[in-house]
């Protein structure tokens, strides 16, 4: 630079400085001597003629030298010292030119001390910054003293200028800058600041780095995998990431505003990254509830970050069934319509609903009164024109994906009138005399709170039987069955007794009918077999007879040369066991009861043998002539015979009727089944069976035919709502239908060895009675006014 005719020059303390002196002369010149002045006082002097000859000041020696080699000569004075400032002059002498004078003013720099950097709080810096809150307001002081001129004071950011705002302190040569980051953030997590102090652009500016700790806030938190429905009551592992904190995040789990507690948490090695795994058990009230996961880093203000899912929880169907709004469960009677509502709560919805009564699946059936319909989460079933036979239990079932789900039970309880109850005993066999405790049992809703009997025979109508007759169980153990106590003492005390009970909905329509009969000995078995043969047993299976009116068991005696076996039951089969193998049986089986024995049926069995061991080699049978001749003649005889009696049996079918038991039809195929066909065999048995002492003359009830026409048929028809004694004792109801229905009134007896005669039953008549032995039914005679019978 150049103020007037004066070069200004600076130097650096402690560096150097380069003084050019220009000596070239003309052609025909040359330079005698160069001399240096300083503020006019020789420093250095140079003779040309004595080249090496170079003088110098002193303060110069051993560091300043003057080169004449370069272009233009220079004067370096190096390890420049403050006190080196001043005005230099360079004079050249030349033989023949005027001498020339250049100036120079040289200016020594003092550079600055090293920045020192103070925190907010005045505390010196001298590595790193902090550390800092994410979002934090940071307040560096950069402060340098001495250095002449005074130094420019800047704040960097790496190699960028952060801040060039410098201001004099209260000291005479210091300067400061203060740098304010108003927010930190992640992008200044240990990058480097640096205070720089230059008042020069020769030497390099003085300068003081360090680093900012920043404590970050978690960046990103995620619940990792698909989300995908959980199924209730199983246990799942949920896992959650979280990155970008500083330090590493604290991960915590809710539910809701609850926290869960059975997790685990791991960290990257870099302390970036943190996991945290949550084994859960998926809960049906959890569904639709927010999980979070929660990632925060304590040493952070507001360092929290989350991320939320929905719980989609697939479960079982819960079902609640119900009445229909409105409904008394207590106040159903048949014909009364009911409904009720299954209230289904699934997820996902139900793709099926099954409705069941006692079990079995009810299908829609409008004709017959049953209805189901379906909406979201609700199933109807409506029931029309109730009947007793739909109380009982009704459950609702739905499926899903899950499986299926029961709803509670509802148990429909119909009120309705009673009626007689079906598997009971009907026909009593009672001697004169004797106590019968005739079991009335009804099936009603709700239990009858009053029972009447009355009773009926051929010559009354029906007579109502005093309470003090028969006595009525207790309610809380048979509420359903009353017992009327009743000892015939005549002929006119057998017939009918009607016992009739009533309730709340109102009076049995279709009262018990129970027939007392004089008992008598049962009638043997019949149709029997034998079969199942082992080497030590063999059943026996029989058609059960008449029982008398009594109960009835059956016995098989078995005998070799003396009695074997004895076995006893109340049905069959007989199972006669623990006999020698490979022998022949006689059987003797008959039925009893509390009046006596029925005749005896014979029957031959027999045990098989037990199998031979074969010791050697089975015989080889050689086919000789004789043996052939012998074959052949043993043929011809079976043919011949075989012939013969087959044209016998065909002569004898001819001219009489099989008095064989026809086989097993059913009821409306027995129309056209004779019942017996030997007529004089159906004469002598007509009297017997018929049911009545006097015969009745109720049109609706005829006997057949005995004896007048030879051509009879022994089949008849049932007049409608009629009942039939039937050979077990039990009676026969013939529905109430429009077609006719037939019913077989005759079974013959087995072939046995020994004839079979009637069963003889006991005489009702306390009196004189008529030589003819009839028997006691539901239609007796009319019971004569002075009569009297006795309980």
């Amino acid at each position: 630079m150049l103020q007037g005719n004066t070069i200004m020059r600076q130097a650096v303390l402690g560096g150097s400085a380069d003084l050019a002196c220009d000596i070239h002369s003309g052609g025909n010149d040359s330079v005698l001597m160069v001399a240096w002045y300083k503020n006019d006082v020789s420093v250095y002097s140079y003779d040309v003629k004595h080249p090496d000859s170079h003088w110098k000041h002193p303060t110069l020696d051993g560091r300043s030298f003057f080169r004449t080699g370069t272009d233009p000569a220079t004067l370096s004075v190096s390890e420049i010292k403050e006190t080196d400032a001043g005005e230099y002059r360079c004079r050249v002498d030349f033989k023949k030119s005027p001498t020339r004078n250049t100036k120079y003013q040289l200016q020594v720099i003092i550079p600055p001390q090293k920045p020192i950097i103070f925190s907010e709080e005045g505390l010196e810096v001298t590595d790193v910054a902090g550390p800092y809150e994410e979002g934090q307001r940071v307040s560096l002081t950069c402060v340098v003293t001495g250095g002449r001129p005074k130094p420019a004071v800047k704040w960097w950011r790496g190699a960028f200028l952060e801040d060039d705002t410098d201001m004099s302190t209260n000291g005479p040569s210091a300067k400061s800058n203060q740098l304010i980051l108003e927010s930190v953030d992640r992008s200044h997590l240990m990058t480097d600041l640096t205070c720089q102090a230059a008042n020069n652009n020769i030497s390099q500016p003085v300068a003081t780095s360090i680093k900012l700790d920043v404590y970050l806030k978690p960046l990103k938190v995620e619940i990792l995998g698909n989300q995908n429905p959980l199924s209730a009551d199983r246990t799942y592992k949920l896992e959650c990431q979280s990155i970008g904190s500083r330090p590493a995040a604290k991960i915590t789990w809710w539910l809701n505003t609850k926290q869960l507690y059975n997790h685990t948490q791991t960290i990257s090695p870099d302390g970036n990254i943190t996991y945290s795994s949550l084994t859960y058990t998926a809960r049906i009230s959890d569904h639709n509830q927010t999980l979070t996961c929660r990632a925060e880093n304590p040493r952070v203000k507001s360092g929290v970050e989350e991320d939320q899912i929905k719980l989609n929880i697939f479960y079982i169907p819960k079902i609640s069934l119900e009445y229909g709004t409105g409904l008394n469960p207590g106040d159903i009677e048949e014909g009364d319509d009911v409904y009720f509502q299954c209230r289904i709560e699934s997820n996902p919805p139900a793709y099926k609903v099954i409705w069941k009564h006692n079990g079995i699946p009810i299908q829609h059936n409008a004709k017959n009164g049953m209805i189901l319909s379906n909406e979201e989460r609700l199933s109807n079933l409506a029931l029309q024109s109730l009947n007793r036979t739909q109380a009982g239990n009704y459950t609702c079932f739905a499926s899903n994906v899950e499986g299926d789900g029961e709803s509670n039970i509802l148990q429909l309880k119909i009120m309705y009138k009673p009626v007689c109850k079906y598997d009971q005993k009907r026909v009593y066999g009672v001697a004169r005399g004797e106590k019968a405790e005739i079991s009335c049992e009804v099936d009603a809703y709700p239990p009858p709170d009053n029972f009447k009997w009355s009773f009926n025979n051929s010559a009354s109508e029906n007579i109502p039987v005093p309470e003090e007759r028969f006595s009525k169980e207790k309610q809380s153990r048979t509420p359903l069955r009353n017992v009327l106590k009743y000892t015939p003492l005549s002929e006119m005390d057998y017939g009918t007794l009607i016992c009739t009970a009533s309730n709340v909905p109102g009076t049995q329509i279709e009262p018990c009918v129970y027939m007392i009969i004089a008992a008598g000995k049962p009638d043997p078995p019949f149709n029997c077999t034998v079969a199942n043969h082992s080497t030590v047993s063999f059943h026996i299976s029989c058609i059960e007879g008449f029982d008398g009116g009594q109960l009835q068991s059956f016995t098989a005696e078995v005998f070799a040369d003396y009695l074997e076996r004895n076995v006893s039951a109340y049905r069959f089969p007989l199972v006669v066991d623990g006999l020698e193998p490979g022998a022949q049986y006689k059987v003797v089986v008959y039925a009893a009861n509390s009046k006596g024995r029925s005749e005896e049926v014979h029957l031959e069995a027999f045990t098989l043998k037990v199998a031979e061991k074969q010791m050697g080699p089975p015989a080889t049978f050689a086919l000789t002539p004789m043996v052939i001749i012998l074959i052949v003649l043993s043929s011809l005889t079976l043919i011949v015979a075989g012939v013969i009696l087959s044209a016998l049996r065909l002569q004898g079918s001819s001219g009489s009727h099989s008095l064989q038991r026809p086989h097993v039809l059913s009821i409306k195929d027995k129309s056209n089944v004779p019942l017996r066909n030997h007529a004089e065999l159906y004469a002598t048995e007509c009297d017997e069976k018929n049911p009545d002492v006097i015969p009745s003359k109720d049109p609706e009830y005829q006997l057949v035919k005995c004896s007048e026409d030879a051509s009879y048929t022994n089949a008849a028809t049932l007049p409608k709502n009629s009942n039939v004694i039937l050979r077990n004792g039990d009676v026969f109801h013939s529905p109430d239908q429009q077609e006719v229905t037939y019913a077989e009134l005759y079974l013959t007896r087995p072939n046995t060895e020994d004839s079979v005669t009637p069963a003889l039953y006991a005489q009702l008549d306390c009196k004189k009675s008529p030589s003819v032995r009839e028997i006691v039914t539901v239609r007796t005679p009319l019971m004569s006014n002075g009569q009297e019978s006795c309980v």
